[in-house]
């Protein structure tokens, strides 16, 4: 299996900055990362929530070395509450503003899943969406070549109409370690949500994980209960 490097940053009501940091992140494996940070004076090792509490955090930025899947905050229940905006090094990354400010309680923990920059590992496709109610939920997908995957939520393991059927999705965060349409035939370059109607409710935009920022894309989708999500991929 191989390996990368994380850094997660979060700004803070306060003006304190908080630093999470794992130098040997598992891709392919979900995975909590704590406080740390090289060269900085902080305690190792300690969860979000209890590192950060009573904190109010209001911007943040996980980086990877190669490339990400996703990152989020989960509640003491394991919920997740806040989507975090992803991308590799050096990549004319910044620190941006989170859907809302949220106060660190005991229990918090912040979630990474990252990939190979072949997109080998599984899987290599991440979806994130904010809803109008405050509710957050993360998707997955192994784009494969000279195929249509669907999405399933990290959470229950259903489609994207069985897990957020009658909200409005608010802002998704969408980032790939493919390059979706590479053999310039059958791959689709966007990621569409399908529905059971027979039409396409709305596309949003692939980010490469392997060069570019995961930004929030905003407008309002109405999600039903047959409705789908999809990667197609051409690498050929």
């Amino acid at each position: 299996m191989t390996t990368q490097s994380v850094n997660v940053f979060f700004q803070t009501q306060s003006g304190k900055a908080i630093s999470l940091n794992d130098e040997s992140v598992t891709d392919g494996t979900a995975q909590e990362i704590q406080s740390g940070g090289n060269s900085l004076n902080l305690v190792s090792g300690v969860s979000l929530g209890q590192f950060a509490e009573g904190e109010v955090l209001t911007h943040g930025l996980a980086i990877f070395s190669d490339a990400g899947v996703y990152a989020y905050i989960l509640d003491p229940n394991g919920k997740i509450i806040m989507p975090i905006s992803i991308c590799p090094d050096v990549s004319g990354n910044r620190v941006v503003p989170l859907c809302r400010p949220i106060r660190m309680v005991t229990g918090m923990t912040c979630q990474i899943l990252s990939v190979d920059t072949g997109g080998a590992s599984n899987p290599n496709t991440g979806v994130g969406f904010y809803c109008t109610d405050g509710s957050v939920e993360y998707f997955t997908a192994q784009g494969t070549n000279g195929s249509t995957q669907q999405f399933t939520s990290v959470q229950t393991g259903q489609s994207i109409g069985q897990t957020l059927s009658g909200k409005v999705i608010m802002k998704g965060f969408v980032n790939t370690a493919l390059l979706l349409d590479a053999g310039e035939t059958t791959g689709f370059q966007g990621i569409p949500i399908l529905s059971s109607e027979g039409y396409t409710k709305a596309i949003y935009g692939a980010t490469y994980a392997v060069g570019q920022q995961t930004l929030p894309q905003e407008f309002p989708v109405r999600v039903m209960q047959n409705d789908t999500m999809q990667v197609t991929y051409d690498a050929s």
